[in-house]
């Protein structure tokens, strides 16, 4: 499977495929991935895709619904759904297109037939999103729960691990990271500067450089408003959210351009 993705996905011209997954849940993946997406097509005007990929419904407190590609999935694995079908079914939200749902776990039966067309379509998908998007921000869900991980993680340009200062958390991301951890970048969510759990201790645990996402005391906020955090947040959580969408735009140069 791995090499079927890396041929299918990997050095294509046009987007860049970057994948969010939290090293459990409520570590505020769906949010992070968001407010970068927002960032990158509202700040930088450049053509964003966010797709829910977490097996399911991830945006509930988004106003208004939010189509999803599960019910076109016969299309895609056929490879009859185009580009242009793809990108009609977004919706806009705060300068990014949106999708829901892409792949819901009741399809997902190991690494059986039914388990090879799900990765086949994935990445059909990816490739008719890479043609109109620039960046395609894939909100992995929680890393353990999310039986679609490793197909989405083959396929995707970029991989950050959004954790957060709790002990169990940071275990756990020790676990998923090494010994492979320049594979993915982690993203340190809800980030305090006074908790003992500071960058440079997270960062040695770890074994690689990590990236705070400042803690904002209007998070909840920002999901009763259906709004991102972009709109809640204090200025050290924009500025921070600010500097994840610039090291996804630094390390997803080589993707290409459209």
């Amino acid at each position: 499977m791995s090499s079927y993705l890396e041929r299918e996905t990997r050095g294509k011209e046009g987007g860049c495929a970057v994948l969010f997954c939290g090293c459990d849940r409520k570590t505020g993946t769906t949010m992070v991935s968001l407010s970068a997406a927002c960032i990158l097509g509202k700040e930088k005007k450049e053509p964003v895709l966010w797709i829910g990929c977490s097996g399911e419904e991830s945006l509930l407190y988004l106003e208004g619904p939010v189509p999803s590609l599960e019910q076109h999935r016969t299309e895609l694995e056929n490879r009859m759904l185009t580009a242009d079908e793809l990108e009609a079914l977004c919706v806009k939200r705060e300068g990014s297109s949106i999708l829901n749902g892409l792949f819901w776990p009741r399809c997902w039966q190991g690494e059986g037939e039914e388990g090879q067309r799900t990765a086949q379509a994935l990445v059909f998908a990816l490739q008719l999103a890479k043609e109109r998007f620039r960046w395609i921000l894939l909100d992995g869900g929680a890393f353990p729960l999310n039986r679609a991980i490793e197909p989405l993680a083959e396929a995707a340009d970029l991989r950050f691990l959004v954790l957060t200062q709790l002990e169990s958390a940071i275990c756990t991301a020790e676990g998923i990271l090494k010994p492979e951890a320049a594979g993915w970048h982690p993203v340190v969510n809800r980030y305090f500067r006074e908790d003992p759990h500071d960058l440079f201790y997270l960062e040695k645990r770890l074994g690689c450089s990590a990236i705070p996402v400042e803690a904002s005391l209007y998070g909840r906020r920002a999901e009763w408003e259906h709004k991102t955090l972009l709109e809640t947040g204090g200025r050290a959580c924009r500025r921070s959210l600010s500097a994840l969408a610039d090291a996804i735009r630094k390390e997803g140069n080589f993707c290409g351009s459209l």
